[in-house]
């Protein structure tokens, strides 16, 4: 429901903390599409099969095609073949794989990375078989997903476990401000940091993809590619510029070319 920061049980209002004696990481720059109660099943489905109201804004609208890499990270409290929605709904497996096989058919996506970090999480993954999907769970079936680390004056866990593993990893990436090194790591680099001793459940990978995950840059995922045309007069420049979620990105225009 993207609630915490302004949840009256917050101790600390309009803020989020990861880890105890942390910074503050609700940040207000964040563009956030759904909140409250638009965050429900239906409107989750409705938003990867294009099924949308008319009136529908852009921003709330998933503009994919048949060259989009997709990430759907998946996190709160689940079980056998399902996840809860506010407590109140749940979506379940054959949800999600009906969802994929219409966006599949619908052209919607090139590839799709679905991450799912609930107990018994990779249940969740086990009726896909829409094309070029790539599957990881926090644990297997009959297993639990664990928080990290509790704080009993904010009187919930900070993070959980797999989260907090997928975090430090991009933390230690984030100063890379060379784009060639980041694209040369690998989705393989991030699985391989999920150890059963520091998440206490087994991590599941599958899916419907071909070839290596270590041919596949995080920045796939992770990461976007803006294509920027200038124009002065009968003259086109061009130029494609990387954005990588890892570094500052900042583009600086000569105004005179519009001259």
């Amino acid at each position: 429901a993207e609630d915490s920061a302004c949840n009256s049980r917050n101790t600390f209002p309009g803020q989020i903390f990861n880890k105890k004696n942390g910074d503050n990481i609700y940040d207000k720059d964040v563009e956030i599409d759904y909140r409250g109660q638009e965050v429900t099943v239906l409107n989750f489905l409705r938003l990867l099969t294009n099924r949308y109201d008319i009136n529908t804004p852009r921003s709330k609208r998933l503009l994919s095609n048949e060259n989009s890499h997709i990430l759907i990270y998946l996190t709160g409290h689940g079980g056998d073949e399902f996840l809860k929605f506010q407590d109140v709904n749940e979506i379940n497996a054959y949800d999600i794989n009906y969802a994929f096989r219409q966006m599949y058919q619908q052209k919607r996506y090139k590839e799709i990375l679905l991450i799912t970090d609930t107990c018994q999480a990779a249940t969740l993954n086990q009726y896909i078989d829409a094309p070029n999907i790539i599957t990881i769970g926090s644990s297997l079936k009959y297993q639990n997903s664990y928080a990290n680390v509790n704080d009993f004056y904010i009187g919930v866990p900070l993070i959980d476990r797999f989260t907090y593993i997928t975090l430090e990893f991009f933390n230690k990436h984030h100063n890379k401000e060379n784009l060639q090194e980041l694209s040369s790591i690998s989705l393989e680099s991030l699985f391989k940091q999920y150890h059963y001793k520091e998440l206490l459940s087994t991590l599941a990978i599958d899916g419907t993809f071909q070839d290596s995950l270590d041919t596949r840059s995080i920045l796939d995922y992770f990461g976007t590619k803006l294509k920027v045309k200038l124009s002065k007069k009968h003259d086109t420049y061009t130029s494609t510029i990387t954005k990588s979620s890892l570094i500052p990105f900042n583009l600086t225009i000569d105004t005179d070319i519009f001259q």
